[in-house]
């Protein structure tokens, strides 16, 4: 009678792995996002990080997906993560395994509509994020769902592609770093989603270039501008505890403060309003603004 049960409770396990296993990202699911690291201003070395569903684990009685970081990792996650992530996708959502604090948060809602949030736990800073519009665009013919978040401090504000994730970087590894150290990674940052694949036969190219290529580039080459050329301003300049900036017309994704040698110092994945710049020293830093296919660079004096 015993081994019948245990034979019954090893089919249930195995039918409940199954059923969760096929809502769940298939093994060799694939991600790439680009990297982009100030070598010595004005070049910019453009690299890859590659994401790839490796297998099963059992995270709190439930089936989660491997996911591997492979390519530019170390100096992507520079001590502060590890080489993979624990992902499970139950229909909609993506829950991820937190595990500075042992806990799983959601990460996703691909089913939430405009106005709808929901809170990602990164470290232990709690992030509202908010569904500002809906829209659809085609990829590779198929119309496919994005969502434009946005939270306070502009974190994990950006494009999600419905099934795919975060069109700037599927983990929100900025976060990471803007909680705990109240500054963003030194020299490095994902910068946006090349390709995605998966054992479906889904295959989509964001970017027009190779998944896995490697370049160099300087920032002259991707025409880069002065921000009064496109009514963006940026104020009050020398600045002291924070600059505000006004975007005009300009659809903006990301804002950079660097040294005046082209070291990161900060990244905000979103148009940031408003920065704080109470934590650096008097002196001359560079912003730049990325917008659309162009760049913005202005000089900042900072002067207390």
């Amino acid at each position: 009678m015993k081994k019948i049960l245990l034979l019954i409770a090893i089919v249930c396990l195995f039918m409940i792995h199954k059923q969760t296993d096929a809502q769940n990202y298939p093994d060799n699911t694939t991600w790439y996002y680009q990297t982009a690291e100030t070598i010595s201003y004005p070049v910019i070395e453009f690299n890859y990080q590659q994401l790839e569903v490796s297998g099963d684990t059992i995270i709190n009685g439930e089936v989660f997906k491997i996911v591997d970081k492979i390519g530019l990792i170390a100096y992507v996650i520079s001590g502060t993560e590890y080489n993979r992530e624990y992902i499970r996708k139950d229909d909609d959502k993506v829950y991820w395994f937190n595990r500075d604090t042992e806990e799983i948060t959601l990460l996703y809602d691909f089913g939430a509509g405009t106005g709808e949030t929901w809170e990602v736990t990164v470290y232990d800073c709690p992030i509202t994020v908010t569904v500002d519009s809906v829209n659809y665009s085609d990829y590779n013919g198929i119309q496919i769902k994005n969502q434009f978040v946005s939270d306070e401090n502009g974190y994990f504000s950006g494009k999600i592609i419905d099934g795919i994730g975060h069109s700037s970087s599927f983990f929100p590894n900025e976060i990471y770093y803007l909680c705990k150290y109240g500054n963003s990674p030194d020299g490095i940052y994902i910068d946006g989603i090349r390709c995605y694949s998966d054992a479906s036969g889904n295959n989509y190219s964001f970017m027009n270039m190779p998944c896995d290529t490697i370049y160099t580039q300087l920032i002259n080459d991707i025409e880069e501008f002065s921000p009064q050329a496109a009514n963006i301003e940026l104020y009050p300049n020398p600045a002291t505890d924070k600059i505000s900036i006004k975007y005009g017309d300009n659809t903006c994704s990301r804002v950079c403060i660097m040294t005046a040698t082209g070291r990161l110092l900060k990244t905000f994945n979103s148009a940031a309003v408003e920065i704080d710049t109470k934590d650096l020293p008097d002196g001359i830093y560079l912003v730049q603004i990325i917008c659309d296919n162009n760049i913005f660079t202005q000089k900042l004096l900072i002067n207390r």
